[in-house]
């Protein structure tokens, strides 16, 4: 019996594939090299933020609504500034009878002053402590990627789980989705999304969504919406 060239083909399409299918623990070791090289490529850049934060209560009803836009210089892996572009208060419930708002233009932020909405570092101290385990292969933004499910070796305050996308090209990291591992008494839920880009090299956050829910009953329930964004990364002229 004759096998035509078709059902060879066929046959061997398999086999093809998976000896192609590229292994998830060697992108990951990439991914982590890149995350780990970062500061030593690090050139000084900066970049435009927008934070847009709505406070709701238990029933969903709008208690105040909060724009900021403003510039993030960073000038070394260690060194940034914040300036304040503008602070809006779009609505508050409890505003005064003349609607009047306060307004800031060109404030900078106040040294060590933290507006808390901060992304966990995928760094070595962040890997020591959680499991990534490789859960299958999509396509982000008409890139192929990995995504990884993360896990907390410990359930503590500190640590996270969900999940990771690392792009097969050059490991970078493309988008992550997270939730404290455990949760503080009165938080009731928090969950913390992100997409990247490449920017010399660097892993930078384009978006950032944050929704947070504090209840302690009868005190309290609150429901907050943060959304970041961020937009026109350039380098510095050195």
């Amino acid at each position: 019996m004759r096998i035509g060239p078709v059902l060879v083909l066929a046959l061997l399409l398999p086999i093809v594939l998976v000896q192609a299918e590229p292994a998830p623990g060697d992108l990951l070791a990439t991914a982590f090299e890149r995350i780990d090289a970062k500061d030593e490529r690090f050139e000084p850049y900066s970049f435009l933020y927008e934070v847009h934060t709505w406070i709701r209560d238990g029933d969903d009803e709008l208690e105040d609504e909060d724009l900021e836009r403003g510039r993030i210089t960073g000038f070394s892996p260690d060194s940034t500034e914040t300036e304040v572009l503008e602070e809006r208060k779009v609505f508050s419930k409890d505003a005064d009878s003349d609607g009047e708002e306060p307004k800031h233009e060109g404030r900078p932020k106040e040294e060590g002053e933290d507006d808390g909405n901060e992304l966990p570092e995928l760094d070595a101290e962040f890997r020591a402590r959680h499991d990534f385990r490789f859960d299958e292969w999509t396509v982000i933004d008409g890139l192929r990627a990995a995504h990884f499910k993360i896990r907390p070796e410990k359930k503590k305050k500190e640590n996270w789980k969900g999940s990771v996308w690392f792009a097969e090209e050059k490991g970078r990291l493309l988008a992550l989705d997270l939730e404290p591992a455990k949760r503080p008494f009165g938080l009731k839920g928090m969950r913390v999304r992100a997409e990247y880009e490449d920017f010399g090299d660097r892993d930078l956050p384009t978006t950032m969504d944050m929704d947070v829910e504090v209840k302690v009953p009868i005190i309290v329930h609150k429901k907050i919406r943060v959304e970041m964004r961020f937009s026109e990364f350039e380098l510095l002229v050195q």
